[in-house]
């Protein structure tokens, strides 16, 4: 009996000497490495880069004239366009988005893409304005007819699907060269796929009352312009233009009489389009041809 205490007593002395030696070895970083690694993780997402902040998605105006507003990373390329409008602004030293641009009346699907020659991320973003000087509602949304029910719908819009409402009041403005009967309702006027802008008011996560709706079955909005950053790799040949995009991949665009050339902020010629230039350009398809709306050459 006496020697299983004695054996008992000396199985805890070896188990406490033992932690005790595991105490004082130096502490594991893991925890505060994996601490670490998060707050950065936090830090870094903090700083990323901000969308434009001014004027608000779904916005309706009362002037073309559309002053934008936002910050992103200094000395940072912006293009902003449709397929009528393109213009390229540029940060300034702290980052700052400050720019009053022309669009147009009426429906404005604007895109804008922001570029960094070091090759970092672009920050993206696309805004659906109308501008009115008799505005019906303060808020817009355009895009595809998704469902119907009664008198309400689903709108398949840029940034997801979006509950609209009719009343008795809704002013519709049905297709160009369609009428329809003052007592039809709106399944009657409106098939899914129909392409429709509505006007009204609204609030988060809420359905929008329509004060308007107009219905585009033909020629549906849709920007197709295409912007990208280019270097030059001949001038100009024959109304063709060969460089290379971002990625070094081929780009042959084909100018017209409308193509439009800047020179930093200032008009330029053809001429001015010579070999290893670093530019913007603005441009569609037809074809397999490319087109040029407006090439920006960068100082």
């Amino acid at each position: 009996m006496g020697r299983i205490i004695i054996t008992f007593i000396l199985a805890i002395a070896l188990t406490a000497s033992a932690y005790l030696l595991w105490q004082r070895q130096p502490k594991s970083p893991i925890t505060q490495s994996s601490t670490t690694e998060a707050a950065t993780e936090e830090a870094e997402q903090d700083d990323m880069p901000k969308l434009v902040r001014s004027p608000q998605d779904n916005s309706v105006l009362t002037s073309t004239k559309i002053k934008f507003s936002g910050e992103l990373r200094p000395d940072t390329y912006l293009g902003f366009y449709t397929n009528d409008n393109q213009y390229i602004i540029k940060t300034d030293p702290s980052g700052k988005i400050d720019a009053e641009l022309t669009f147009s009346d009426g429906l404005n699907l604007i895109s804008i893409l922001s570029f960094n020659f070091d090759r970092s991320p672009s920050v993206n973003q696309n805004l659906t304005i109308y501008v009115s000087d008799q505005p019906e509602g303060n808020n817009v949304f355009a895009g595809t007819v998704k469902s119907l029910f009664g008198s309400s719908f689903t709108l398949t819009t840029g940034t997801g699907d979006k509950n609209i409402k009719t009343t008795k009041s809704t002013k519709i403005n049905s297709p160009k060269n369609e009428e329809f009967e003052a007592t039809a309702s709106v399944e009657d006027i409106i098939r899914v796929g129909d392409f429709l802008v509505a006007i009204g008011n609204s609030k988060d996560n809420e359905a929008q009352d329509a004060k308007s709706l107009e219905i585009i079955r033909e020629n549906k909005p849709n920007n197709v312009e295409i912007l990208t950053a280019i270097k030059t790799t001949t001038g100009v040949s024959q109304n063709i233009l060969a460089a290379t995009n971002r990625d070094n991949s081929p780009l042959s665009l084909t100018l017209d009489k409308n193509t439009q050339v800047r020179v930093a902020e200032k008009e330029g010629i053809v001429k001015d389009i010579t070999k290893d230039k670093n530019a913007f350009v603005f441009y569609h398809t037809e074809g397999e041809k490319n087109t040029a709306d407006l090439i920006y050459l960068l100082p």
